[in-house]
């Protein structure tokens, strides 16, 4: 049984994938900075995980874009 994806952690998860791709970062390479490992990097990104605060933060900053550009859901 597949577990139903929230069109808003999707939404988020897109954001981030857009972000890390403009810097040219691979999953791995995300993670690695993120202390965390490549499955929870593709969670978030496909809207299947929501992320805790202090990754949020931590993605803020790597990616270097306000918290609110990576939460943002309106669509481009």
């Amino acid at each position: 049984m597949y577990k139903k994806v929230d069109s808003k952690l999707l939404q988020i998860g897109n954001n981030v994938r857009e972000y890390r791709k403009q810097k040219h970062y691979n999953q791995e390479k995300l993670a690695e900075l993120l202390d965390v490992s490549v499955a929870t990097v593709s969670r978030i990104e496909n809207g299947s995980s929501a992320m805790d605060i202090l990754i949020l933060m931590n993605i803020s900053k790597i990616l270097e874009q306000p918290i609110d550009n990576i939460i943002s859901l309106e669509k481009d």
